[in-house]
């Protein structure tokens, strides 16, 4: 971050803006091919992302204080909505369902394999033998049990990460928002490290003996090769195994940490772009220079963080493969008795087949939707796009435009951008809408905006997402109360009669498949209307979504014109800044505005120290 890190707290400066360099999350964005619209995935936006609270009969209720009546007398904790529980209670909820594999894991042990390991140790010992653990079977939990010290250091690590983070969640949110940037940041590398390009530099490596010396290499390769495998092996293995390529970016966020000011360790910060990482992302920044301190207790806090990864691991490995097992197994014992489970097992296919054919039909309509929609955003700022889009993915940043509509002459809406402060974070506030184009030309909405226009009352328009899945659910439990009766029916005549399990499995699968062709043959529905993105009426109320639209987005960085100081004491001492993008901007995270609109405002901006108020969830304050 260039020109905002530079600035202080407390001075008002006027500026002419011409870039400005946004934080955007990549859950507050669509792509044009994949919409949040699943069964599974709209309960967890609703509850656990409280995301319900938005809905017009809960909006109310949900944004007032659970101390409403007492707001007088009890001022430190009015702040705390009826949301706040439900995303407390969630996140309990969330800790529940993230142990329950693991107390099912111990359950079985100690339900069936302890008794087996004491009976067997129990046998050695009458018989004066001594119990070897040289076989290994396949899982730790039975190797060592589960109150073992390496199972026991796993869950106090974990223990330990949750006290931690509950307490730097109450207190302040500095350290763990630059572990969270760090975290980030590693999951980024990650994802755009090429294996492919890890791979051809091994081959090249691998063959350099014999582009460089011809057929003399043949008697030097063998050796070159008996040292050189070793460090491919690890380089390759650092690239294609996510844990460690994680652990070891986190050991080197560790180094750094602890020892900034060696040479070595600056030469490292740009090497992996953690310069870029830790920059100051909003006004409640930290001072420059940071206390020993808190250098230490952002290093415990890392170290605590990869000690809980390495946990994590065993304990998610153990699961997968207790889990695996039960598979197995199950599959063992299926083909076993396949004369009594064959009926279900058809009835669990069939079963899985409607409900992809029931919830999929949601999927399919909000997705020809949001195709039509991209189409029309991207014909809107086509020439802006052109002006980017030509530029390689090396070069081309992270862009985001300003949807502009036709308001017929019509001159009450603003349109101008407000730079303001909420909840402590600089945000730019803009009406209308933002079309984001990564560096790979891939288009993105904001969510909030694909949900509006979904409820335009157009043909065409999938509507409201809870009605179409409410609709999807009823389909799905008819059809399987109708495959629940063809199932009884089978059984019932299955058993008086002696029919074989083959012909149930036959005969429940021709009663199953009656659904299907009731759905597709006999009462075929008429197939959904094409939107039709062209029409004067479908223009008319997609633009007054678009010129209704208003959004925060968080401003990491901004390029200012003629940058000054608002102040008797700094006359004359004038900033003049290049209008260019800040080279310590991440692609990954980070869009960057074309600033057309921009250009023509001057703004007086307030930096504001926020970390010693108090910070209220809905606190906005305009700059």
């Amino acid at each position: 971050m260039e020109q905002l890190g530079e600035m202080d707290d407390d001075i008002v400066y006027p500026m002419r803006l011409s870039k400005i360099h946004l934080n955007v999350k990549r859950e507050r964005l669509i792509p044009p091919n994949d919409v949040p619209v699943g069964i599974i995935r709209s309960i967890y936006d609703a509850f656990f992302r409280c995301q319900i609270r938005e809905k017009n009969c809960l909006k109310t209720c949900c944004h007032r204080s659970i101390f409403e009546p007492s707001q007088g007398s009890l001022l430190r904790v009015k702040h705390i909505k009826w949301y706040h529980c439900l995303q407390k209670l969630m996140l309990i909820v969330s800790f529940v369902l993230a142990i329950v594999p693991w107390i099912i894991r111990i359950a079985i042990f100690y339900r069936y394999e302890d008794n087996e390991h004491h009976d067997r140790d129990e046998a050695a010992r009458d018989r004066k033998l001594d119990v070897h653990y040289a076989y290994f079977p396949g899982s730790l939990t039975s190797f060592l049990t589960p109150v073992h010290i390496v199972f026991v250091f796993c869950y106090v690590v974990l223990a330990l990460d949750a006290v931690l983070f509950g307490i730097l969640e109450m207190f302040t949110s500095e350290i763990k928002r630059n572990l969270e940037l760090v975290l980030r940041k590693c999951f980024r590398d990650m994802h755009e490290s090429s294996y492919s390009k890890s791979v051809e530099w091994a081959v090249r490596t691998m063959l350099y003996p014999l582009k460089e010396y011809g057929v003399l290499g043949l008697v030097v390769v063998g050796i070159y090769w008996f040292f050189v495998l070793p460090v491919i092996a690890l380089v390759l293995a650092f690239y294609c195994i996510p844990t460690l390529n994680i652990a070891i970016r986190l050991l080197c966020h560790l180094f750094i940490v602890f020892f900034p000011e060696f040479k070595f360790v600056t030469t490292l910060k740009e090497k992996i772009g953690v310069m870029g990482l830790l920059r100051k992302e909003t006004v409640a920044r930290l001072p420059i220079k940071s206390t020993h301190w808190f250098r230490c207790f952002q290093f415990i806090v890392i170290l605590l963080s990869l000690l809980a990864l390495l946990s994590c691991v065993i304990l998610v490995v153990e699961v997968i493969v207790f889990f695996v097992e039960i598979v197995v197994y199950t599959l063992i014992g299926i083909i076993l008795n396949a004369s009594q489970t064959l009926k279900y097992v058809s009835l669990f296919f069939m079963l899985t087949l409607y409900a992809r054919d029931c919830f999929g039909s949601v999927t399919k309509k909000y997705q020809a939707f949001n195709e039509a929609i991209n189409k029309a955003l991207l014909a809107k700022v086509k020439e802006d796009v052109d002006k980017v889009a030509w530029q390689t993915a090396d070069v081309q940043p992270n862009t985001a435009f300003q949807v502009s509509v036709d308001d017929h002459g019509d001159k009450s809406t603003s349109i101008n951008p407000i730079l303001c402060v909420s909840n402590g974070d600089l945000k730019w506030r803009i009406p209308r809408l933002l079309l984001f184009l990564d560096n790979q030309d891939k288009p993105f909405i904001p969510r909030t905006f694909f949900f509006k226009a979904a409820y335009m009352d157009h043909v065409g328009c999938p509507g409201s997402l809870y009605k179409n899945l409410i609709r999807a659910v009823r389909q799905f439990v008819t059809i399987f109360l109708f495959l629940l009766f063809v199932v009884v029916v089978v059984m019932a005549f299955g058993n008086e009669y002696s029919v074989s399990g083959v012909n149930q499995m036959l005969a429940t699968l021709a009663g199953g498949f009656l659904p299907w062709i009731f759905r597709n043959v006999l009462f075929k529905p008429p197939a959904d209307i094409e939107i039709d993105t062209s029409s004067l009426s479908f223009q008319n109320m997609f633009n007054n979504v678009i010129r209704n639209h208003k959004q925060n987005w968080p401003v990491a960085d901004f390029i200012a014109d003629n940058l000054q100081l608002e102040s008797d004491d700094f006359e004359g001492n004038e900033k003049t800044y290049p209008r260019r993008f800040s080279p310590q901007m991440d692609p990954g995270s980070v869009s960057m505005l074309n600033g057309d609109i921009v250009d023509e405002n001057k703004i007086n901006v307030l930096i504001i120290n926020m970390s010693n108020r108090i910070r209220l969830e809905n606190e906005k304050m305009d700059v």
